[in-house]
């Protein structure tokens, strides 16, 4: 059972105020960035302790909880405040 939830930050709801984008925002259920493993590539960071984030690029919004098929075009990690943060970039 993967519960769906909004995502904090410093016991803040995290929310995107940018306006209209043509992206989703998600992530893979049941993974996890492990905090005490520090990647080759991520200059020193441990994982962020999060489920591994999905990016899909695309027109159509998905509604929140929403499933679909994608393609995966890349994977990037990113430093967030000294934290490795992996992402599966994706298209429809």
């Amino acid at each position: 059972f993967t519960p769906i939830k909004q995502d904090t930050k410093k016991g803040q709801l995290r929310e995107f105020k940018k306006g209209d984008l043509y992206f989703n925002y998600g992530c893979l259920p049941q993974t996890w960035e492990d905090p005490t493993f520090v990647h080759p590539d991520a200059e020193g960071c441990k994982g962020d302790n999060d489920p591994v984030d999905v990016v899909e690029i695309g027109a159509r919004i998905v509604p929140v909880g929403g499933v679909r098929p994608v393609k995966v075009l890349g994977i990037l990690m990113m430093i967030d405040e000294g934290e490795a943060d992996w992402k599966v970039v994706t298209t429809d």
